[in-house]
């Protein structure tokens, strides 16, 4: 199965540094919808969710693919002139540091893949008003590389979540 759709990334750039893109996407990167808590609540369901044993794998790789996405965020977030620490900022420039309680600690199987989804679902919506407020096209394409990853993770969520439901 591939947890990635089929297309390169592309190399992290910028037109120009611009710090208020970095301070935006530092939201994606660390806040409560990012990939750096996607990659510690699948982590911990991974680790959590034992009776399912194709759960468990989907959701390690899945984890691998998000620490990509982080990566990609982060490299990006320095060449924007802003340092790619574990925090997001709030609209009082005030910053809120990356905390475990962002994670979805949800034990019960269906109820844990609906939240799956609707936090992939999320990350598309945060990730496309990032790439209407950004106007640096090489940002625009890598959000845009990453939306399509998140697309196949809730297309893999449903079908776990639609076998389930079978049972």
């Amino acid at each position: 199965m591939n947890y990635t759709i089929n297309s390169p990334y592309p190399t992290p750039r910028v037109e120009k540094e611009n710090k208020e893109y970095g301070y935006l996407l530092l939201d994606d990167y660390a806040g409560g919808i990012s990939e750096e808590s996607a990659i510690h609540t699948y982590l911990y369901q991974s680790l959590r969710n034992l009776e399912f044993k194709e759960l468990k794998e989907i959701l390690l790789t899945i984890s691998k693919v998000k620490m990509h996405h982080l990566l990609l965020l982060g490299e990006v977030i320095k060449l924007l002139g802003v340092d790619p620490r574990f925090e997001s900022f709030t609209t009082e420039k005030t910053p809120r540091y990356w905390t475990a309680s962002y994670i979805s600690y949800e034990k019960d199987l269906k109820k844990l893949l609906e939240q799956d989804i609707q936090a992939e679902k999320d990350a598309i919506e945060k990730y496309r008003l990032h790439q209407k407020e950004i106007k640096d096209i090489y940002i625009k394409e890598l959000l845009e590389r990453i939306i399509q990853d998140e697309l196949l993770h809730v297309q893999i969520f449903t079908t776990l979540y639609n076998q389930i439901q079978a049972v």
